[in-house]
């Protein structure tokens, strides 16, 4: 579970920005921040579910183990270079 300073105003402010909002009220943020959790708690527990059923375990969290998943999940994922 994601605590109360571990992710804050000004980093929950500069991702809503990045989405192309102005401002958020207070009263917000902790509901954000339980959305975030909830969501992270999904994709973690689906890739290590993935993880453990891979045909070829290895000890390593790989970037492609998370890709997998958030496709499963229907996030659209998009490279740098896509843009």
């Amino acid at each position: 579970m994601i605590k109360n300073k571990e992710l804050s105003e000004d980093i929950i402010l500069k991702l809503c920005k990045k989405a192309g909002i102005k401002s958020i009220s207070n009263d917000s943020y902790d509901k954000i921040r339980e959305i975030i959790d909830f969501k992270l708690d999904n994709i973690l527990s689906l890739s290590i579910m993935l993880k453990n059923n891979d045909s070829t375990p290895r000890g390593t969290f790989m970037v492609k183990d998370l890709k997998k998943s958030l496709n499963l999940l229907d996030y659209n994922i998009i490279e740098n270079n896509e843009v």
